[in-house]
C-alpha cells in the first residue's frame, strides 16, 4: 500500500511510467504486423492503410511496415526500396526502447542517468523523421503501395 501511495503521490514516477507503457504499446504497434506478415503472408496482400482504401492515395506511412520488417531481416536494399525511411524508423523504435530501459534503470535502481539529455534526443529524432518522412512523400520518393 505504501508503494503504491508513493507512486500516485509523485508525478514524476507517474509521467517515467507513462512514458515507458507508451512506448511498449507503441513499439508492440509497429512489430505486430512485422510478425503477422511473417507467419500469415495471405494476409500481407491485405492493406489497412485507410487513406489507401477510401481515398485511393498512398499515405506517408505506407509499406513503412514492410520495410521496417525487411529491416529488421537486415535486408536493408530491398527496405530501403519499399520505403526509404524504413531502416530509420527502425533505429527510432529502438532508441525509445533503450531510453525507456534507461528511465526504468533510473526509477528502480537509481542509476545516474542523463535521461533529460536522452529525453531532448528522443523528441530530437521523432520530430526529423516525421518531416524526413512528409518530405519524401511529397516529393514522390515512396513507392505507392501494392
Amino acid at each position: 500500500m505504501l508503494a503504491l501511495r508513493r507512486v500516485v503521490c509523485r508525478g514524476e514516477e507517474y509521467m517515467i511510467l507513462k512514458r515507458y507503457l507508451s512506448v511498449i504499446v507503441i513499439s508492440i504497434v509497429l512489430i505486430a504486423p512485422c510478425i503477422i506478415k511473417h507467419f500469415e503472408p495471405s494476409i500481407s496482400k491485405i492493406s489497412i492503410c485507410l487513406s489507401k482504401n477510401y481515398l485511393g492515395i498512398s499515405c506517408p506511412g505506407c509499406n513503412l511496415t514492410g520495410a521496417v520488417h525487411e529491416a529488421i531481416h537486415l535486408r536493408l536494399l530491398s527496405s530501403i526500396s519499399m520505403h526509404p525511411a524504413g531502416p530509420i524508423a527502425l533505429l527510432c523504435v529502438v532508441f525509445a526502447l533503450l531510453v525507456s530501459i534507461a528511465s526504468l534503470l533510473d526509477y528502480c535502481y537509481h542509476v545516474s542517468l542523463p535521461l533529460n539529455r536522452l529525453y531532448a534526443v528522443q523528441l530530437r529524432m521523432n520530430k526529423a523523421f516525421g518531416v524526413f518522412l512528409v518530405v519524401f512523400w511529397a516529393s514522390g520518393f515512396i513507392p505507392p503501395a501494392s
